[in-house]
């Protein structure tokens, strides 16, 4: 996993260089390697919940897909977390 949604702007830099080299390496690249992109959720509990929305803000500015979940929505995806406390999670495609 790459997570790309993280507030320092040097790290999500850094982590969108590390996503497109793994989409479209060099070349001259020898080494083998899978990589496959199916994107992540990052939940947020009610103590959290509003730096894991100011990470997905700096994020979106950076370019990287940031999109808000409720809690309804994260347990569709994830319907193992139907019991747990959660106040909202960000998907992230990259």
């Amino acid at each position: 996993m790459i997570r790309q949604v993280v507030p320092e702007q040097a790290v999500a830099a850094l982590a969108r260089r590390g996503a497109a080299f793994f989409q479209r390496p060099p070349a001259d690249w020898t080494s083998p390697f899978c990589f496959e992109q199916n994107g992540s959720i990052l939940i947020g509990k009610y103590t959290d919940w509003k730096a894991l929305r100011r990470h997905a803000e700096a994020g979106r500015r950076l370019g990287v897909h940031a999109e808000p979940l409720t809690p309804a929505e994260i347990r569709a995806r994830i319907p193992i977390l139907n019991d747990t406390d959660i106040a909202g999670g960000i998907w992230s495609s990259g």
